[in-house]
C-alpha cells in the first residue's frame, strides 16, 4: 500500500509538472529590451544639459564655420587669380592656424 501511494503521488506530481510546463516555458520566453540611450535622451535633465552645451559652444561653432567659409573663398580665389597667390596663401595659413587653435581648444 505504501508503494502504491508513492506511485500515485509521483504520478500526480508528474501530471501537474507537465501541465505547468507550458506556463513556465512561456514566461521564460518573454524578453524585453530597453534602449538606454533613447531613454536617457528623453529625460528633462539630458535635454537641459544639451541645451546648455549648445548655448555655450554656439559662438565657437559659428566662428569655425565662418573661418571654414573664408578658407574656401581663399582657395577659390587662388585658383582664379594666381598673381595674388602669395598674399592669399598667407591669409589662408593664418586662418588655418586660428582654426587649428580652436579645434585644439585654445584661443
Amino acid at each position: 500500500m505504501r508503494m502504491t501511494r508513492r506511485k500515485s503521488i509521483v504520478a500526480t506530481m508528474a501530471v501537474l509538472g507537465a501541465l505547468c510546463l507550458p506556463f513556465v516555458a512561456s514566461a521564460q520566453t518573454k524578453v524585453g529590451a530597453i534602449d538606454f540611450r533613447l531613454a536617457l535622451q528623453q529625460t528633462a535633465e539630458f535635454k537641459k544639459a544639451v541645451q546648455g552645451l549648445e548655448t555655450e559652444f554656439k559662438p565657437r561653432q559659428d566662428e569655425l564655420q565662418q573661418l571654414s567659409q573664408d578658407l574656401a573663398g581663399i582657395q577659390q580665389q587662388l585658383q582664379g587669380q594666381p598673381q595674388n597667390a602669395a598674399a592669399l596663401q598667407a591669409e589662408g595659413q593664418e586662418k588655418q592656424l586660428i582654426d587649428e587653435d580652436w579645434s585644439a581648444g585654445g584661443v
